[in-house]
This record gives structure tokens, C-alpha cells and sequence, in this order.
């Protein structure tokens, strides 16, 4: 399938770390054995993810998937909270580490507001040491780290380090909203009644125990009317947003 998609040599392999071996070093051994050719020239392993210091999964009623994070939380937010970590590395994903990212972006969306009628938005510098990290085997969190540093630089005044600074949070797609917009963006959450919602489902297992699935397929077609997905295992209702 690689050969036929990608060639018989290319640039870049992914994947969790539990298929290091034997699964990509079996790889290796065949594809090289085969073609006498460098199967590929980098590869890239990611860490494994939890949620609140659990496994995500399924069973445990804590998958989540990046749709249901965006009706809660803004993109940047989410992009900034997974950068904290560098990729290779175990990322254990908390409601309070996507508020303490909100926080930052938070300060570093004022800055800029505060200093919009200096900001020239023409020229492109990006700085060196956050290009350095990022090449550096991606090292997104010292990336992060020297935006911090380009923070406080900016924070006294320095024009020079503000667009510098600046360019390159848009580099890594972070800041590329207007404070307005940033300000007034509300999750899908913030309209939704959670109690109604809690009511129908506890009406609809009623219904369901007593056999009145019409009434209880009645109740699931109001609550997606209301963008809600229902979602039946283990015995267990769960809810989500559309």
C-alpha cells in the first residue's frame, strides 16, 4: 500500500508508540529486504493520550473526540493545549489545563489589542529560536516556552519583538482572530438547558423500561431536533452535542 501510494522510499512514518515493535520495525525488515532501498527517512512516534490522568476509552465513558471539544472550547484553544506537550510525550488532557490555556491566549489576545495601531502586520520575522524548536523535532513546548519569553519583551514596549512575537503565534496558528471575535465567541454549551435535557432522557429510560418505544423514539427525536446525539451502552445514556 506505501509503495503503491507513496514509492518504495519516503520521507515520513507515523504512529503510536506501541507499534514501534513489532509492527513498523516488521515493516522496515520487509519493505528493505524487499527493495534494497531506505524505507523511510523519519519517523515519528506519538505518546498516548489520557483524560484526567485515565486511559481514554470507550468503556470508560471518557472518549472525546476534536468535534466535541470545539462546541465547548475555541480551536486555538484546543491547538495551543495539545502544543504544551511535545508529541513523543504522554499527554494527560484536563479541563483545567484548557482553562489555563484559555487564560494565556486570553493575555496575549490584550497585548495585541493594546497595541494594534503599532502593529504593521507587513513583514514576516519569525523568531529564530522558535523555528530552532520546531525543528527540533517539532518541540512544540519550547516553541510555547520562547513565545513566553517574547511575551515579556513585547510587554515593555519592544515594537521589534511584539511583531515578532506575533508572527509567530500566527506561524503556529495561534492568534489569528480579532480581540472582538476572540471576546465574543461563546460555546454551543452556553444555549443548551442541561437539566431539560437530563429530564427528557430520564422520561425516555422510563419509556424504554416499559416497553413504550414509540414514546421513547418520540423523546430522541426531540432531543436531536435540540442538536442533541444520544448515545445507548452498557446501559448507561450518555449525550453529546450535534
Amino acid at each position: 500500500m506505501s509503495e503503491k501510494f507513496l514509492g518504495q522510499s519516503f520521507d515520513i512514518h507515523g504512529g503510536g508508540q506501541d507499534l514501534t515493535f513489532p509492527h513498523h520495525e516488521n515493516e522496515i525488515a520487509q519493505s528493505e529486504a524487499c527493495n534494497n532501498k531506505k524505507f523511510a527517512n523519519f519517523w515519528m512516534h506519538n505518546g498516548f493520550l489520557s483524560i484526567e490522568g485515565e486511559k481514554m476509552s470507550k468503556s470508560l465513558g471518557n472518549f472525546i473526540t476534536i468535534n466535541d471539544l470545539k462546541n465547548n472550547h475555541q480551536g486555538e484553544v484546543i491547538r495551543f493545549n495539545m502544543m504544551l506537550t511535545h508529541y513523543r510525550q504522554p499527554l494527560n488532557w484536563t479541563e483545567k489545563s484548557l482553562q489555563d490555556s484559555k487564560k494565556t491566549l486570553d493575555k496575549w489576545y490584550k497585548i495585541l489589542d493594546k497595541h494594534d495601531h503599532t502593529l504593521t502586520r507587513k513583514n514576516e520575522l519569525i523568531s529564530d529560536k522558535i523555528l530552532n524548536a520546531l525543528a527540533d523535532d517539532v518541540n512544540t513546548p519550547q516553541a510555547i516556552a520562547e513565545l513566553h519569553q517574547l511575551y515579556k519583551v513585547a510587554s515593555d514596549g519592544d515594537i521589534k519583538a511584539l511583531e515578532s512575537f506575533y508572527n509567530s503565534c500566527q506561524f503556529l496558528g495561534i492568534l489569528t482572530s480579532d480581540y472582538n471575535s476572540w471576546n465574543s465567541w461563546k460555546s454551543k454549551t452556553n444555549d443548551i438547558d442541561e437539566n431539560l435535557i437530563n429530564k427528557l432522557i430520564e422520561k425516555r429510560n422510563e419509556a424504554r423500561n416499559a416497553k413504550d418505544f414509540a414514546e421513547a423514539d418520540r423523546i430522541r427525536d426531540e432531543l436531536l431536533d435540540m442538536d442533541v446525539i444520544l448515545e445507548d451502552r452498557d446501559n448507561k445514556t450518555t449525550w453529546k452535542l450535534k
